[in-house]
């Protein structure tokens, strides 16, 4: 999260990634709104969607995939990305490092781990529960 929120306050000239500047106000959001549950903005959600695209494919090293060869509702397991076990684990650690997010839950998680859209819900729905705790 530290990663994310680094890069997310740097200028929106100088920032490798302008859509995380979005996220950030959706992140400060989330934590102004105290216990207040805030749901994200259509604009929000498709910058997070982008973002774990990005990310998928940068620690999944999808070396020749942009993120629009990735639909929002294809599988990313058996069939669509075709991802394994070993890219679960991958795709855990990439929340918790970029996200500050604890995936505790395995067998909640595959179920949340179906979609880049299922992914976002998720990544959504703890951030909130976090904030708001």
């Amino acid at each position: 999260m530290a990663r994310f929120r680094e890069l997310a306050r740097m200028p929106h000239t100088s920032c490798p990634m302008p859509h995380a500047r979005n996220m950030q106000m959706a992140i400060d959001r989330y934590a102004a709104a105290g216990s207040i549950c805030v749901k994200m903005t259509a604009a929000d959600m498709n910058d997070l969607k982008r973002k774990l695209k990005e990310l998928l494919i940068e620690r999944l090293k999808f070396e020749d995939m942009m993120p629009e060869d990735i639909g929002d509702e294809e599988p990313l397991f058996a069939g669509g990305l075709g991802l394994d076990s070993i890219d679960a684990l991958e795709i855990v650690v990439m929340l918790e490092s970029e996200f500050g997010m604890k995936v505790k839950n395995e067998a909640s998680a595959r179920d949340h781990f179906r979609s880049i859209s299922s992914l976002a819900a998720y990544v959504e729905q703890k951030l909130a529960r976090e904030k708001s705790a």
